[in-house]
């Protein structure tokens, strides 16, 4: 017995040494591979509208323009062309008054009837030099005006009212000198002529409400500026150098509107 314990002690000897070095150690755990980050998607660029160009913008840019070169179409493609613009003019800063007289825009006041008319018309440069002196002078057969007052300065109300005596030499006012303009084409359609079919409201004064004898009222014009048969969206003419020189924009008019000084609405009319 004590033989075959040794011999069994031997032998588990042995097989240990034998089988020991050969056996693997266990294998590490394999970490999770992260998960790969979604695919990055590329986005259009975003485009971005100007806003509407204002009677500021209108005013530099044109005398910008007229600065570079005067009654010159600009070459290429004109960028201004299709810029969408919103304009408010005043009127009526002096109150009612009978008949429009060299105005474009005015109101009058029937006292007996207690009526307001309010009454927009642009005027047709066909015959300006700024036309007949162009390259379109046989294209354009009207380009109806409304002329921007005051083109120095940015306030689009009236001017404040001042008290002092009447000037023993009194000179006229200056001559207006950057418009918006609408352009009819030789043989084009006349249905959209305004010069001979002005913009008019007539409305009632209610009992209650004093007539409005010493109010003021805002021509709305929006729409965007488009351009001139031979390209480019303004025209400059100027007699001399020594001459503030006149500059129109081709306009395609979307709303024509009569508002109240502080927005209020009273006529419109869309295309």
């Amino acid at each position: 017995m004590a033989l075959l314990a040794i011999i069994g002690v031997a032998g588990l000897a042995l097989w240990a040494t034998w089988w020991a070095p050969s056996r693997q150690p266990p294998a590490a755990p394999v970490a999770a591979a992260p998960d790969a980050p979604p695919p990055v998607t590329a986005l259009p660029p975003v485009k971005t509208t100007p806003p509407p160009l204002s009677r500021t913008d209108l005013i530099l840019e044109a005398e910008a323009r007229a600065a570079a070169s005067p009654g010159a179409p600009s070459g290429g493609r004109d960028t201004l062309v299709d810029r969408r613009f919103s304009l408010r003019i005043p009127f009526g800063c002096e109150g009612p008054q009978i008949g429009s007289g060299r105005a474009q825009a005015h109101y009058e006041v029937d006292a007996e009837r207690r009526t307001l008319k309010l009454v927009a018309r642009p005027v047709d440069l066909a015959r300006h030099p700024l036309v007949t002196q162009s390259p379109e002078a046989k294209t354009i057969e009207a380009l109806e005006t409304f002329w921007v007052p005051r083109p120095w300065t940015r306030t689009d109300t009236c001017p404040p009212r001042r008290d002092r005596p009447a000037s023993a030499t009194p000179t006229p006012p200056s001559p207006p000198t950057l418009g918006l303009a609408t352009i009819s084409e030789v043989g084009a359609s006349r249905l959209r002529r305004r010069a001979e079919r002005p913009y008019e409201l007539v409305r009632k004064v209610p009992d209650d409400e004093p007539l409005p004898l010493s109010a003021s009222y805002s021509l709305v014009l929006e729409g965007r500026l488009a351009a001139f048969p031979t390209g480019g969206a303004i025209r400059c003419w100027s007699e001399s150098s020594e001459h503030r020189p006149v500059c129109v924009y081709a306009v395609a008019l979307d709303r024509v509107a009569f508002e109240t000084p502080d927005g209020e609405l009273l006529a419109e009319w869309r295309d």
